[in-house]
């Protein structure tokens, strides 16, 4: 199992703690496709609380080229959506 919320937090504070900068960003992947709405919902909101600012889905077997177009559309939040 990956890092919850408040191991990520903890780690943005250490980041913070020595000496990067608070708009750094902090990036997570989760397998999106085996979450319910709900779950993603809630996924994403306790992750934003964390204080990360990317949430990507997970990219499986995806090529650097389809994660790059995913990265280039922007943050979820930027685009109107979470995951691919």
């Amino acid at each position: 199992m990956g890092a919850g919320p408040a191991d990520l937090a903890a780690l943005r504070a250490t980041l913070i703690g020595l000496g990067a900068p608070r708009s750094h960003d902090l990036v997570v992947s989760i397998p999106v496709d085996q979450l319910t709405t709900a779950e993603r919902e809630e996924s994403a909101e306790a992750m934003a609380r964390a204080g990360v600012t990317w949430l990507l889905p997970s990219f499986g077997q995806r090529s650097a080229a389809e994660v790059e177009t995913q990265v280039a559309a922007g943050r979820p939040e930027a685009s109107g959506r979470l995951g691919g």
